[in-house]
């Protein structure tokens, strides 16, 4: 009688074992897989040589890519950007769930718009595609916004161009200017492509990068703040762009001092097209911007904290 208790309570012992087993088999497989079949080595690349390496207020740049809360998710999105990578996988701790939403949050506030701004154009995304698997592995996937050819033929231009226009004898502040002076001598801001963007319309992607200014003389306020923004980072100086709705600008640090500069608004459309080159928004702080015109320039002080 013993033995046939025993064996009853064996069998139920394994029936029970065996239905935990069904019920629960994909959170046991993937428990297994995660285990002892994905190798979680994290691979970490060179930069590219346009990473700028800079910590800012906002973002910072890490090495600890297993994330545990959305500060730290966003400063892995800030290093892969800045660092100029295409693609790169890591994962994340166990207790931290809420990755997803993190990430709508920081798409939807802004963040990822303003994290754009810091990193050097050539390292600018046009998209980022973000990916976990059901093993918890995370990969993100960079389309970049220049192409290799347009960085090539934007670099040669740009260098030519320094080597006519400036030379060792002059100070920070006399490149900067002959900067801010050549970009809006030789370039004619597109007004059509303008238009076409009130009517949430576009025929011209390219005159919102600094190609179509640098190589045909013509582009928004996106191409021209790009434009600066290489022309200041080749020669050195910690620059980034400050942006809101349908209008951007440079900030740049000199002398221990941030400042703005507003090139498309240095650049007026005039009446009869007559060309104009004024300094009203030439290494302003954020007070003389903001009392020129607060309207175009209100920007959101919590993403450019060094401008704050």
């Amino acid at each position: 009688m013993k033995k046939k208790v025993r064996n009853l309570i064996i069998v139920v012992f394994l029936l029970t074992i065996l239905i935990v087993a069904f019920v629960y088999r994909a959170d046991i497989t993937r428990f297994i897989v995660k285990t002892y079949f994905i190798d979680y080595n994290i691979i970490i690349n060179e930069p590219n040589k346009y990473s700028k390496g800079i910590n800012y207020l906002k973002f910072q740049q890490t090495d600890d890519f297993i994330p545990g809360n959305k500060e730290e998710l966003k400063n892995i999105f800030y290093t892969v950007l800045d660092k100029g990578w295409t693609s790169f996988t890591f994962y994340f701790e166990d207790k931290y769930t809420s990755y997803f939403n993190d990430v709508e949050e920081m798409t939807n506030d802004g963040t990822f718009a303003s994290m754009n701004n810091y990193i050097h154009p050539f390292n600018s995304y046009k998209s980022i595609n973000f990916n976990v698997n059901e093993y918890g592995i995370a990969t993100i996937t960079i389309i970049k916004n220049y192409t290799y050819d347009e960085i090539a033929i934007i670099n040669l231009k740009i260098d030519k161009i320094m080597e006519e226009i400036i030379n060792d004898d002059m100070s920070t502040i006399q490149k900067i200017k002959v900067f801010h002076d050549y970009i809006i001598n030789n370039t004619v801001y597109d007004t059509e492509e303008a238009r076409l963007v009130e009517q949430n319309k576009s025929k011209n992607p390219l005159s919102y990068k600094a190609f179509n200014v640098v190589v045909n003389g013509i582009g928004l306020c996106g191409g021209y703040t790009d434009t600066l923004a290489i022309f200041l980072s080749k020669i050195g100086i910690n620059n980034f762009k400050v942006g809101v709705n349908n209008h951007i600008w440079n900030a740049l640090l000199v002398n221990n001092t941030w400042s703005h500069i507003d090139m498309t608004w240095d650049d007026p459309v005039t009446n009869d097209n007559t060309p104009m080159l004024i300094y009203d928004y030439f290494m302003i702080d954020s007070q003389k911007l903001k009392k020129l015109d607060k309207e175009k320039h209100n920007f959101n002080s919590d993403l450019y904290l060094e401008v704050k």
